[in-house]
């Protein structure tokens, strides 16, 4: 059982400070996954590694996601914001929903570039959950996977699918740990839930948007021993 208790993944962008650095450099942020590198530590045979990536000249953001070894398949990913260990972030970024990353997998990749003068996101996944775009207009959208589950067949070539984001679009990717979370009673927190949790923290930051989720499953769990991992990733376009 993979119980990474999520908050780990710490990578805070503000994309609407990012926008219009021209600097010729590029930013990075890494974090390697695994449950040594949990707070508090867990016992789990799960890794991975993230990084993400801004090139001041090019405006174009890049994440890449790898991870193997889970005992249970994924159900969605997010990034956690910068803070210095041993504390817990709440999830942030803004902007890569992280359409297509690898769902219902023990391994798995993601490879995804957003162009942060047009809004125009690229994104490849590869059996992730799908994660959520929220609309500033008050809709929503999935992003579906775009190709089997990583590991599966080497040959097999993987779509790599587009969408626009315009200014007050946010993206949220979550790990299943989430959705299948369980209440003292055996009941499941779901997609439903998940959704309404989203659609309250509507046109709040990134990092706000992770706070509403992760409390919303705390109090539904009420302690109750935690099933898989919990992780997430919120990104605010801000144009």
């Amino acid at each position: 059982m993979f119980r990474i208790h999520a908050r780990t993944l710490a990578v805070l962008l503000s994309l609407a400070g990012l926008v219009g650095l021209n600097y010729g450099a590029t930013i990075t942020f890494t974090a390697a996954l695994s449950g040594a590198n949990e707070n508090p530590v867990v016992v789990s045979p799960g890794t991975g590694l993230t990084t993400v990536s801004f090139d001041t000249l090019t405006q174009l953001l890049t994440i890449d996601l790898t991870f193997s070894g889970l005992t249970t398949p994924t159900v969605a990913a997010h990034i956690h914001c910068c803070i210095s260990p041993p504390g817990n972030a709440g999830v942030a970024t803004t902007v890569p929903a992280f359409p297509g990353f690898p769902l219902g997998v023990t391994s798995g990749s993601f490879h995804g570039v957003l162009d942060l003068t047009t809004g125009l996101l690229r994104y490849c996944n590869a059996g992730h959950n799908p994660p959520y775009l929220l609309r500033a207009d008050g809709g929503r959208e999935t992003l579906k996977a775009t190709g089997i589950p990583f590991g599966i067949d080497s040959d097999r070539p993987y779509r790599i699918a587009e969408i626009s984001l315009v200014p007050g679009d946010a993206l949220f990717l979550f790990s299943d740990g989430i959705t299948e979370a369980f209440s003292p009673a055996g009941e499941i927190f779901g997609e439903a839930r998940l959704e309404r949790a989203l659609d309250g923290a509507r046109g709040r930051g990134a990092a706000e948007m992770v706070a509403e989720v992760i409390g919303a499953t705390d109090e539904f769990a009420a302690g109750a021993e935690q099933s898989d991992d919990i992780t997430c990733l919120a990104l605010v376009y801000r144009g």
